[in-house]
């Protein structure tokens, strides 16, 4: 393992273009965290691609650790297998509430991938009763940044202290990935990546911030809003949405609560597609 190098592929979930990143396996490894042996567990579940860097970073984990990883092919298996530690995108964990079911095995649920919000965690609260509740700030470049269980969205202050944070990027290790991180008080909040601000007839819009406010409304299910390329605005913004709320009721509703420019074009659909890392795709042709 110490010479062995793996390209990973990041996500393009938002710039639509995938990098390769070559990931030093045995400096990884050394860096994975050895959990107590107290805790006592015995498997890991994911939903993750096997060519991600989750996957990776999942799997060196349960090898320093001694643990079982399990790789689920369907959110359905979450509750039929015994599993004491559960890792999930957001996004996922979303599709998994629709069932309407809760696990009291799962002891550990670490969310990652994608940014989750104070409704995202409380949600998994909910799923899963029994579990500590992780989210994790990670990247494919920098492997993970920081994590916090206090059920609480954002990350405490300290976390990024040693990090360069402006309006428009983050740079850690000499890395810089394009994330807007935000300073409330002291707390640092996601909100959204610098590629994921688009420009509709001369306003610049960002995609992640309008897809919070209408998830926050409670109009639907779930959705997912993302660009199209247009000759006349530039770009445009189009909402997949997955609900019972009829496509000429949710616009009234949105024409309220959004500018004129954010208010996307609408596609009523029975589930949002996620890519193989479970994450939604932010641009589209």
């Amino acid at each position: 393992m110490k010479n062995k190098t793996k390209t990973i592929k990041t996500s393009g979930t938002s710039s639509g273009t995938q990098k390769g990143v070559n990931i030093n396996v045995f400096e990884r490894f050394e860096k994975t965290k050895v959990i107590k042996k107290d805790l006592k567990y015995s498997s890991l579940g994911t939903l993750y691609s096997k060519e991600s860097w989750a996957n990776l970073s999942t799997s060196l984990f349960c090898n320093k650790n001694d643990i079982k990883h399990i790789q689920l092919k369907s959110i359905v298996e979450i509750f039929k297998k015994e599993i004491d530690i559960l890792c999930l995108t957001p996004s996922q964990l979303r599709q998994i509430s629709f069932l309407n079911k809760k696990n009291y095995s799962v002891k550990q649920l670490t969310l990652g991938g994608e940014y989750s919000t104070q409704e995202i965690i409380d949600l998994s609260l909910i799923i899963f009763p029994n579990a500590r509740v992780t989210h994790v700030y990670s990247s494919t470049e920098t492997g993970d940044i920081c994590s916090v269980s206090d059920q609480k969205e954002g990350y405490p202050f300290e976390k990024f202290s040693s990090f360069i944070v402006t309006e428009t990027s983050i740079t850690i290790d000499d890395i810089k990935l394009n994330d807007i991180w935000c300073l409330v008080d002291d707390r640092y909040y996601f909100s959204g990546r610098s590629d994921c601000i688009v420009n509709v007839a001369g306003k610049k819009v960002n995609i992640e911030e309008v897809e919070r406010k209408v998830i926050g409304l409670k109009i639907c299910k779930d959705c997912n809003v993302f660009s199209r390329k247009s000759k006349i605005t530039d770009n445009i913004l189009v909402m997949d949405y997955v609900g019972e709320t009829e496509k000429k009721d949710m616009k009234k509703i949105l024409s309220f609560h959004l500018e004129k420019h954010e208010i996307p074009m609408l596609k009523k659909v029975e589930s949002i597609k996620l890519n193989v890392n479970g994450k939604k795709n932010r641009v589209k042709k």
